[in-house]
């Protein structure tokens, strides 16, 4: 039994957004997980709140997630990951873009493989000025 790198965590968060995939991205977050949202005046708190959020933002056409940055800024039982990202969508035509930054505070969990992999317990996510 490993670790999964808490590094790779932000790239396959996106691939589910990319995907359009809500449920596999509230799959990430921990039951009472908090999220600040990009596109957002609350603080979203649990799986009910992310999943209408996700069921909203993730509606946009073509939505894709560009992962631009990786910084680990903590290790052991609760990882702090943060970045930037880039987010595209739109239909035909130019496409909106939205550059933005992320903290994704991840807790331990165990993968069907055995190994320990990461939930979200907190996600902080803002549009760069």
């Amino acid at each position: 039994m490993g670790m999964v790198d808490p590094r790779s965590f932000p790239k396959r968060w996106g691939q589910k957004v990319s995907a359009g995939d809500s449920a596999g991205a509230l799959g990430l977050y921990a039951k009472t997980a908090v999220l600040i949202p990009t596109y957002g005046a609350s603080i979203l708190q649990g799986h009910k709140e992310l999943a209408g959020y996700f069921k909203q933002f993730m509606s946009r056409p073509n939505l894709q997630v560009l992962i631009t940055d990786i910084v680990l800024r903590r290790t052991g039982p609760t990882p702090v990951v943060s970045g930037f990202y880039t987010f595209t969508w739109g239909k035909g035509g130019p496409r909106e873009r939205a550059a933005a930054r992320y903290t994704f505070v991840l807790e331990p969990v165990r993968a069907p493989s055995g190994d320990l992999d990461w939930r979200v317990i907190t996600h902080h996510s803002s549009v760069v000025p």
